[in-house]
């Protein structure tokens, strides 16, 4: 797929979403997007799981954060995040070999409101 078809003003493909930095409110890179859920039925995503930690893949963490929470800086180059740090580590995580979706509802019900 051609470069320019990944992105425009307003649009961003998934494949250029995947791998983008994550910081926090004070802008020091806390984790990668490692991927998006989308809901099947209608097509929004619900939240983007952050990836924190490890060294080369090896002993990441996956924490889901609700995608409203999340905000491109073009400052930063990435996606900032206004929930501290500790609230997310604290939050639920997907655990290696487990579904993805596992944690989804209890994503909405820990960060309330902003996952709305």
């Amino acid at each position: 797929m051609p470069t320019e078809l990944h992105s425009t003003s307003t649009l961003i493909g998934t494949d250029r979403v995947h791998g983008t930095a994550v910081f926090d409110a004070d802008g020091q890179k806390i984790g990668t997007i490692a991927c998006l859920m989308i809901e099947k039925i209608s097509g929004r995503v619900s939240f983007a799981v952050m990836s924190s930690g490890g060294f080369l893949g090896i002993g990441d963490e996956h924490y889901p954060i609700p995608w409203p929470a999340l905000k491109y800086n073009p400052d930063l180059g990435g996606y900032q995040i206004m929930i501290p740090v500790d609230r997310i580590k604290e939050a639920p995580k997907y655990e290696p070999g487990r579904e993805w979706d596992a944690a989804g509802g209890k994503v909405s019900d820990y960060y309330g409101a902003v996952a709305d």
